[in-house]
């Protein structure tokens, strides 16, 4: 992962070269907005920030179905989220982002409770950057009207959920 603290230069570097890496990295998602906390650590409060762009679920299902879904999401924080690839020294997943979804049949259900199958990003996600994550989701055994939920989900810390984000929650008729 390239990281470039602008913020401890305090004079040009390189000249009009400098300036213009500096800002292509920035736009890229790197550099100065690159402030992930080391790899293999929890992100700090101000990464749990999403906005839900669509989720491609249909209104109906069949029990037990297993559909293929688009959930499309910005990162609105001002930190990178990590994949699996970068976010632990040993490669293993851990402290990465990663779109989670859980059926939700009353409001009283604890947040990760009947958490499914997660997918993760294919690189790491920047500031203002967007990502569209296909996920598989089963539909309950049971009939009935449910609410399907996607969170995010930073592994081994926290779902961005119990940091104050929002949900993308979407209703569907299983039968």
């Amino acid at each position: 992962m390239i990281s470039i603290d602008t913020n401890r230069w305090t004079r040009p570097v390189a000249g009009r070269l400098g300036a213009v890496l500096v800002g292509a990295l920035m736009m890229a998602g790197l550099g100065a907005c690159n402030k992930s906390g080391p790899s293999g650590s929890p992100l700090p409060e101000s990464a749990f920030q999403v906005e839900w762009l669509s989720a491609e679920v249909p209104a109906q299902m069949k029990p037990d179905e297993v559909v293929r879904v688009k959930v499309k999401f910005r990162n609105i924080s001002d930190q990178v989220w990590p994949d699996p690839k970068t976010a632990a020294p040993v490669g293993d997943g851990s402290y990465a982002v990663r779109l989670a979804w859980r059926w939700r049949t009353s409001e009283e259900m604890t947040t990760g409770e009947g958490t499914s199958n997660r997918a993760d990003l294919s690189e790491p996600l920047g500031p203002w950057r967007e990502a569209t994550v296909e996920i598989d989701v089963t539909a309950p055994k049971q009939p009935g009207q449910y609410r399907l939920q996607f969170d995010l989900v930073q592994e081994l810390y926290a779902f961005f959920e119990d940091r104050g984000a929002k949900l993308e929650i979407v209703p569907v008729t299983v039968q």
